[in-house]
């Protein structure tokens, strides 16, 4: 992972294996769950297309505040 500190993981962007390693979860949870928060511009994917690894870093839509990310299925 590249080191920063612009995220709790301390990194400019993520892959979706990393943040399932560190949840603890299945890779096609997060999957699943990343596709919607791309969709709602709560994250972007640096390196996209079918086949690659995502590079996943914070979007252009910022949460209402006091509110949370949903819950995983």
């Amino acid at each position: 992972m590249e080191q920063a500190s612009s995220n709790p993981l301390g990194c400019l962007s993520v892959s979706q294996r990393e943040i399932a390693n560190y949840m603890g979860v299945d890779p096609s949870v997060v999957s699943r769950n990343v596709h919607r928060a791309i969709e709602l511009e709560l994250l972007e994917n640096d390196n996209p297309g079918q086949g690659r690894a995502a590079q996943l870093r914070l979007g252009r839509q910022e949460l209402p505040t006091g509110s949370v990310l949903p819950v995983l299925e």
